[in-house]
C-alpha cells in the first residue's frame, strides 16, 4: 500500500500511530450556534473532551443551594463519537437491482462531514483515501481499494494478536517490552 507523508496532529502535535484507535468527536454548541468537530482523538482525549463539554448555569444557582432545580444544563446537543477507521471506509449504497449494499465511491467521512476532513485524515495518517480520485479509472480504483483493504486487515490482525499477547503475558514484566517493541523472537511464558 502506498503511504504519503504524514503531518502532526493539528491540536496535540503528535504523529499518527497505526497501533492506536482514534475517534472523531462532534457536537453543536447551543449558545454560540456552532459545530465543534475534533478528529483523531485517542480514547483518553475523548474522555477529557467529554469532561470539558460546555455547560450553562441556571439562574440563581448556588453550589450550596438545596433546590431541586438543576444547577447546570448542557450547552451542547447532537453529541456524536465516530470511530476513525469506520469513517475511512467506503460508504455503503443500496443497489436496487442486486438488492444489496455496494461500495460507494466516497468514504463515510466524506458523506457525514465533507472532503476537507478526508484530506486532513490523509494528511495526518499518510494513508491514501479509499475514495475514487478525480480521473482515476474505475477498475484501477477497485483494485487499489482491494489491495489497501488487505493491508489494513493484516494490520488489524497484527494489532489484535499483539493485544492478545499483551493480555496473555501481562504478569510477565520482562516479556512486555519485547512485545511492545515488536520483537520477533518467540515469547516463552
Amino acid at each position: 500500500m502506498t503511504t504519503l507523508p504524514k503531518h502532526h496532529h493539528h491540536s496535540n502535535g503528535e504523529f499518527y500511530n497505526p497501533q492506536t484507535e482514534y475517534y472523531h468527536l462532534t457536537y453543536n454548541v447551543i449558545s454560540d450556534i456552532k459545530w465543534i468537530r475534533i478528529p483523531f482523538l485517542t480514547l483518553k482525549e475523548v474522555k477529557d473532551s467529554l469532561e470539558e463539554l460546555p455547560l450553562l448555569f441556571t439562574p440563581g444557582f448556588s453550589p450550596s443551594s438545596e433546590s431541586n432545580l438543576p444547577g447546570s444544563i448542557p450547552d451542547y446537543e447532537d453529541l456524536q463519537i465516530y470511530n476513525e477507521s469506520w469513517l475511512s471506509e467506503l460508504h455503503q449504497d443500496w443497489d436496487e437491482v442486486s438488492q444489496k449494499y455496494v461500495d460507494s465511491e466516497v468514504t463515510n467521512r466524506q458523506v457525514i462531514f465533507d472532503n476537507r476532513y478526508e484530506c486532513a485524515a490523509v494528511s495526518f495518517t499518510g494513508i491514501p483515501s479509499l475514495s475514487r480520485q478525480k480521473g482515476e479509472d474505475k477498475d484501477a480504483w477497485q483494485q487499489r481499494v482491494e489491495q489497501q483493504r488487505c493491508v489494513l486487515k493484516e494490520e488489524r490482525i497484527a494489532r489484535m494478536r499483539l493485544h492478545g499477547q499483551l493480555d496473555e503475558h501481562q504478569d510477565n514484566l520482562p516479556v512486555l517490552p519485547a512485545l511492545c517493541l515488536g520483537d520477533k523472537t518467540e515469547v516463552i511464558g
